[in-house]
């Protein structure tokens, strides 16, 4: 049998069987069994001649208590119903992977590496912010009307502009693709109890940049594909549309209709795909086995997370819009673009961070025994204690 181990971080006991500590979270060290007793053979029977006398057992002195002479068997104080067989102790059931659990993990773990995690997406977002630039200026000769949101410059073709946008949106995926592996390990760490330094998680984002780069277009992609079919065909009967062809209104219906149908299709499937990236960083899948690991995890917890990301976003949400509305009072466009860039440096982080809690919530609930293991209680002695069943002072 193998007895309760302490946990190496905090001390706390836990149940035999446990993976990660219930109080702190840190993985435990594999239990080791306790060596085999040698049970000396049994002596032959000893030897015994003619007027042999049986030796005269040594004189029986019970144990006495303060202030109760030798002699006197031990008793109790006076109302005490007896000394307990064992020290015991309950231990504390882990927190399980609810919604609030995710919530509350995502704010806690953002709280302890804020500044870690505002400094990594201020960066990716400049560089992304940069390179678009970069690309725009040189493939359509003007690069503002691009990022703030404006049409095709003039005298260049919309085939262009969209190939160029769109290999603007690769380049910045695969820039972003990084950061938010290393955000995501530093939140897998922290929430497990062994945080880790910056330069070490960019290392270890930057090992698997390719499976990073490959998920995230794969999440992003997929749901796009199921969205580009209704989308064409609504393009197509919009642009052919007539004030008197029932047939051109009936295609742009249902058009609609097939849109509206496929939408919870790609948000399921991209719900689905959320813990891709720290079932990469944190166990060192390939893009595919981290999404089909996200996947698996996520069965019977589709709606607790996606929850969880629903209040995430909201709050995100106002924190943006308070972080920008400084930088709305002015004019200039660019002003109002770096406001937002700052206001998504602070939240940018939330939804890696949630991805990353439910992650290593779900991985813990699913190493811990059976919930009636908690309602049982445990053998808890240390070195200086009376054994089990002594007196106090023996």
């Amino acid at each position: 049998m193998i007895a309760p181990a302490p946990c190496g971080s905090c001390g706390a006991m836990n149940p035999a069987g446990v993976t990660f500590c219930a109080r702190c979270g840190a993985r435990l060290a594999p239990p080791v069994a306790p060596p085999a007793q040698v049970v000396p053979a049994a002596a032959g029977p000893a030897p015994t001649w003619p007027g042999m006398q049986s030796p005269s057992p040594p004189p029986y002195v019970p144990a006495y208590g303060p202030g109760v002479g030798p002699g006197v068997p031990y008793a109790p104080p006076p109302g005490y119903g007896g000394y307990p067989p064992v020290y015991a102790q309950y231990p504390q059931a882990p927190e399980r992977a609810t919604a609030g659990a995710m919530i509350t993990g995502t704010f806690g773990v953002w709280g302890k590496d804020a500044l870690s995690h505002i400094l990594l997406f201020l960066v990716s977002t400049g560089i992304s912010v940069s390179l678009t630039l970069g690309v725009t200026l040189l493939a359509l000769g003007a690069a503002i009307p691009t990022i703030l949101g404006g049409g095709p410059p003039a005298g260049v073709a919309l085939a262009t502009f969209f190939v160029v946008v769109i290999a603007a949106a690769v380049l910045g995926v695969v820039i972003s693709a990084i950061f938010v592996g290393t955000s995501a390990y530093i939140a897998v760490r922290r929430h497990q109890g062994q945080p880790v330094p910056l330069s070490e998680a960019f290392r270890h984002a930057a090992q698997r940049l390719p499976s990073l780069v490959g998920a995230a277009l794969v999440q992003g992609g997929v749901p796009l594909l199921i969205l580009i079919p209704p989308l064409t065909l609504l393009l197509v009967a919009a642009a052919s549309l007539t004030p008197t062809d029932l047939s051109g209104i009936g295609l742009l219906l249902g058009a609609c209709l097939l849109f509206v149908l496929l939408i919870p299709v790609a948000l399921f499937v991209s719900v689905k795909f959320g813990l891709a990236v720290p079932s990469i960083v944190a166990e060192g899948k390939s893009a595919v086995d981290g999404l089909r690991h996200s996947w698996r995890l996520l069965a019977g917890r589709w709606w607790t997370f996606f929850a969880a990301a629903i209040v995430v976003g909201i709050v995100a949400a106002v924190v943006n819009a308070i972080a920008g509305a400084p930088a709305g009072a002015f004019p200039s466009p660019l002003i109002r673009a770096v406001g937002q860039i700052i206001g998504g440096a602070v939240t940018g982080s939330w939804s890696v961070i949630l991805a990353s809690v439910a992650y290593s919530l779900i991985k813990r609930e699913q190493a811990l025994p059976p919930p009636g293991v908690y309602a049982t209680p445990i053998p808890y002695w240390q070195p200086g204690m009376p054994p089990p069943g002594a007196p106090p002072g023996r």
